[in-house]
């Protein structure tokens, strides 16, 4: 079977075809007036195929112009999430510095409140003037700083009788109703295996005790005791120690005594609240 070459394309088409298979365009031997209809068919078909050639073009013109608009914008979103972000950091980083200079500041305060500042009244005495950060008055006399000192001890002590106790332990002057206590064996084995009950102290018959109790409700460490690192640990239980230092186991002032109840006889204590001694 013999091929028919089209004029247009080049394309061999088989014999028979009225139009090349690949441009459309009229190869048969028809009369005139047939070819021109089929010329006309290959316009339209071509001007058709050209027209959605165009409309496809036209989309996607405008896909990719929605396309660089949603990219910009996703892109300047994103850079104002991170500024949002980086702003809400900075905003958080100074709310905790503004609350941590108001820390500062109570600590400040609650230091010179506190009777640990006793001994910087002490060093004052020696000083022409003291740094304002602790909270102290420049300048201050001896007796100003032994005045200071006695209305703070005051404050800790509700009542005069322990006002009465710690002025005469300070100075030395005998407790006619004393009466040396220590630590029950119970009550240590207790407080060893965690129990939390409160200590329960009797008089030493030993003479051998740790403590004293006087007016049967405050209790005070016995003069002379020497506190060491073997019975620091003990004794910090029912005193707070101030300014501790293993080198002055015996040089301490009592700032204020613990408290006792008495029980059932005249024989045992229980432990109650914590009084306060300063190493100096």
């Amino acid at each position: 079977m013999g091929q028919q070459i089209c004029r247009v394309c080049g394309t061999e088409n088989p014999e028979g075809e009225i139009e090349c298979k690949i441009c459309h365009w009229p190869i048969s031997a028809d009369s005139p007036d047939d070819r021109e209809q089929k010329i006309l068919k290959w316009a339209q078909n071509t001007w058709e195929s050209h027209s959605k050639i165009q409309q496809e073009l036209e989309h996607l013109k405008r896909q990719n112009t929605n396309y660089s608009n949603f990219s910009s914008s996703a892109l300047e979103n994103s850079l104002q999430s991170l500024v949002d972000h980086q702003l809400s950091q900075i905003s958080l980083l100074q709310d905790q510095n503004n609350y941590l200079r108001q820390l500062s500041s109570e600590v400040t305060y609650i230091k010179e409140q506190f009777p640990s500042s006793y001994s910087a009244f002490k060093q004052a005495q020696n000083q022409e003037s003291v740094s304002s950060e602790e909270g102290l008055y420049s300048q201050v006399s001896e007796e100003d700083n032994t005045n200071i000192l006695e209305s703070e001890i005051s404050q800790l002590n509700d009542t005069p009788e322990a006002m009465r106790i710690v002025e005469n332990y300070n100075q030395l002057i005998d407790f006619p109703d004393r009466l040396e206590v220590s630590e029950t064996d119970n009550s240590k084995s207790e407080r060893r295996t965690g129990n939390k009950s409160s200590a329960i102290f009797e008089r030493s018959k030993s003479k051998r005790g740790q403590y004293w109790v006087t007016n049967h409700t405050y209790l005070v460490p016995k003069r002379n005791q020497k506190i060491n690192e073997f019975n620091y640990e003990t004794v910090s239980i029912f005193f707070e120690c101030l300014n501790y230092d293993k080198r002055s186991t015996d040089n301490f002032m009592l700032i204020k005594p613990a408290k006792v109840t008495c029980l059932n006889t005249d024989e045992k204590w229980q432990f109650e609240e914590r009084g306060i001694i300063e190493f100096l």
